[in-house]
């Protein structure tokens, strides 16, 4: 990145727009936010808005006078209700409410930012739906006395269908633009719920 100029002054300026429609993410409306240009760092902060009927905050920072420059981004989001698909894997999020999302991490260069990121992130959904396996009928079929039928039917639970579920929390470490769950729960009702493990990158997700 070509940062030099942004050692070449000070600035600061506060941002407000009624409606911000980002391509590709949600509306986020009644927005707010600082923009602080001090010694070579570039900041957004104070980031607060209203999206899908919950609550965003957050902040960002480019510090262009560091070696390599870095990008540190940190979010919170509350209270969002899911309409549809959250990340169009095969593997989603297709309804629910976000009750938590806490992200902290840094990295280098936009470009890079993926495969650079270390930090922390939280995730929790209330009464969702996670499309693409259906748990409970894997856990039926794990219970079957033949082994050929109890594995035909966890590959069928487990390749398709859907799982209602009342929570869903997960607990991530962030490390070379890769997620590695260090918690993971899912309680559902009349059932003794799941729990993950895995890995997750920028080519998608990879369960143990």
């Amino acid at each position: 990145m070509v940062l030099e100029g942004l050692q070449l002054l000070d600035a600061e300026l506060a941002l407000a727009a009624q409606r911000v429609e980002p391509v590709g993410l949600p509306v986020l409306e009644q927005a707010s936010a600082t923009l602080r240009l001090q010694d070579g760092t570039l900041a957004l902060e104070g980031l607060r808005g209203q999206l899908a009927g919950g609550r965003l905050s957050g902040a960002l920072r480019l510090d262009g006078a560091a070696s390599p420059p870095t990008l540190a981004v940190q979010g919170n989001v509350s209270g969002v209700a899911l309409t549809g698909p959250l990340t169009g894997l095969p593997l989603d999020l297709s309804a629910g409410r976000v009750e938590e999302v806490r992200l902290r991490a840094t990295g280098h260069s936009p470009a890079a930012l993926l495969a650079t990121l270390e930090g922390q992130a939280r995730f929790s959904v209330r009464d969702g739906i996670l499309a693409g396996a259906d748990l409970r009928g894997a856990l039926a079929a794990a219970e079957r006395a033949d082994s050929g039928t109890a594995e035909a039917g966890l590959r069928a639970a487990l390749g398709d269908g859907a799982t209602a579920f009342e929570a869903f929390d997960l607990a991530a470490r962030i490390q070379s633009g890769r997620a590695v769950l260090e918690q993971g729960r899912m309680a559902m009702a009349e059932t003794a719920g799941a729990t993950l493990a895995g890995e997750v990158d920028r080519h998608g997700p990879a369960w143990t």
